[in-house]
């Protein structure tokens, strides 16, 4: 099988290196549109993690057999247009998990007691107040935390919260209840979530349903002004209320992960100078054993795949045989 990797966020060595010996491998990174089509007419597999594969592109890649997202979102892919065409998706779902859980909880401390904040004034203002910011830090303990999806992340994540006494609900109409049971989460509306959450954190898919999904309709529907975490896509948010959010105090503050753009100009970005945000740079997934570990899972599900073994592999898309 002719494996093309077109995305510079994977090693490509590893994947090579992990591969059957019978693939025929190619790296070449691809940022448009064009440059995939002109480079991978021969692809049977593609190796993606942003690269726009379009169906404009899927319809003129006319080897290709498999997509396989090193990632694991994937909406950069038209999955059923892919599917359409014959061709299957995978996504990478189980290579980040505690990484995403524990930037997750970071951010939730940082907004509870200012360490950022503190450590900037020290360093930068030489400042040693510890009333510099009021009486606006918390216990974690006394949190109701909100969670919004219930997912694999959002199941690790709860367990760090649940570790520091808190109370948590959760919201995902997709997932049997027994799992909320059986990992001590409240199962929770989203009407119940935003009326007693003193922290939100969000883990969803981003798909037509979710798209923009935290708005300025449901920030005026919060009852207590909680902190708000976003360690998933950007566009879960309607990034152009989130000011307004601030500045009318619907959140207490905002810990983001991910914004609208990929590449975001940052000078545009209205909040940015807020105190009460805190903005790291989409680094949640990232450990020397995660992307280790992303790699392998790729290699070994285009081995699976190369082999027939269909069912072994975390499928998205997946045409009728």
């Amino acid at each position: 099988m002719k494996v093309f990797v077109i995305t510079e966020d994977v090693n490509p060595q590893m994947i090579r290196n992990h591969l059957d010996d019978s693939m025929e491998f190619h790296n070449l990174p691809c940022k448009t549109e064009e440059e995939i089509i002109e480079n991978c007419q021969e692809a049977e597999c593609l190796v993606t993690v942003y690269e726009p594969l379009s169906a404009c592109v899927l319809d003129k890649l006319p080897n290709l057999k498999y997509i396989c997202s090193a990632a694991i979102g994937f909406n950069n892919i038209d999955v059923n247009h892919a599917v359409k065409n014959g061709v299957f998706v995978s996504n990478n779902p189980f290579y980040c998990i505690e990484e995403v859980a524990d930037h997750t909880m970071s951010l939730a401390l940082d907004l509870v007691r200012k360490t950022s904040l503190f450590n900037r004034d020290v360093k930068e203002k030489k400042v040693w107040d510890y009333q510099a910011y009021g009486n606006s830090l918390f216990r974690m303990s006394s949190q109701v935390i909100g969670l919004i999806g219930f997912g694999g992340i959002a199941r690790e994540v709860s367990k760090r919260f649940l570790g520091f006494g808190c109370t948590v609900l959760a919201y995902d109409p997709f997932v049997n209840e027994s799992v909320f049971d059986s990992g001590g989460v409240s199962k929770a509306s989203l009407e119940e979530i935003q009326k007693n959450a003193d922290i939100i954190s969000i883990h969803l898919p981003l798909n037509d349903e979710t798209n923009r999904m935290i708005n300025h309709d449901f920030f005026t529907e919060l009852a207590k002004s909680p902190f708000l975490i976003n360690c998933s896509r950007g566009q879960l948010i309607d990034q152009s209320a989130i000011k307004e959010a601030l500045d009318c105090d619907y959140i207490k503050g905002i810990a983001l992960d991910v914004l609208d753009d990929e590449y975001p100009r940052l000078e545009e970005i209205d909040f940015i100078e807020d105190d009460r945000v805190v903005i790291t740079p989409h680094v949640a997934f990232f450990s020397q054993s995660s992307i280790d570990e992303a790699d392998y899972n790729v290699a070994d599900y285009i081995n699976m795949f190369a082999k027939g073994e269909i069912d072994r592999i975390p499928m998205v898309g997946k045409p009728l045989r």
